[in-house]
């Protein structure tokens, strides 16, 4: 009888103690150390240009091993370790210019346990204007059209319409600042100083004929 229920009492210890080994690894405050983790990962993007083409490149940087994140859009997990060079890096390709990509980090359940979503990353690659580098824009690098990251769906002949057009109203306007320059209007100290000489003409002759005058009525008397 003894040695049943010794028996017992160790099956009952066999099933007991790994389940509290289990439910004191899955605690809350583990839970909170592997969000932690995970919010220290970076998602990043970088890109390539070749004939007036653009890919992007998402950079995961300071994974561990603790750490794997999901891409959603491609479907595909990202570990420790992919890049063999550097173990916490992973650099992928793929992405797509004006598009906004999620990425979702879990623990790797070293410990068997599941802590469902941990941290969200999000990566937004910016739109693309495959024909800001055109030589129409050359001369006019400021102007909206010729900007690199641009939102357009212009066709190649209408982008080149629309800069031609700024570059007519640019010379629009330089030639009205030069008509306002050159007619500046009536300037009255400018035009004493551009015809100082007929003025003094006209004064020393108003002096003689009033020094004319004055002899005249001293002569006669009246």
């Amino acid at each position: 009888m003894k040695n049943k229920i010794l028996f017992f009492a160790c099956m009952m210890l066999f099933f007991v103690i790994p389940f509290q080994a289990k439910a004191a690894s899955c605690s809350n405050q583990e839970a909170l150390r592997y969000q932690k983790i995970a919010s220290n990962v970076n998602v990043t993007t970088t890109y390539t240009e070749t004939n007036g083409t653009v890919s992007f490149q998402v950079i995961i940087t300071n994974l561990t091993p603790q750490i794997i994140i999901y891409d959603i859009s491609h479907n595909r997990y990202y570990h420790y370790g992919d890049n063999g060079e550097n173990p916490s890096e992973v650099i992928v390709d793929g992405f797509e210019a004006d598009k906004s990509y999620r990425f979702i980090a879990y623990a790797t359940n070293q410990d068997g346990c599941e802590y469902g979503k941990l941290y969200t990353y999000y990566a937004n690659t910016p739109a693309y204007n495959q024909f800001y580098n055109d030589p129409v824009c050359q001369d006019v690098k400021e102007y909206k059209l010729c900007q690199k990251w641009l939102k357009t769906n212009l066709s190649h002949d209408e982008f080149v319409k629309q800069v031609n057009e700024y570059k007519e109203s640019l010379k629009t306007e330089e030639t009205t600042k030069v008509q306002k320059v050159n007619s500046p209007g009536f300037n009255l100290a400018q035009f004493l100083i551009d015809h100082y000489y007929i003025l003094l003409i006209i004064i020393i002759l108003f002096v003689l004929g009033m020094i004319y005058w004055n002899e005249k009525h001293d002569t006669f008397g009246f």
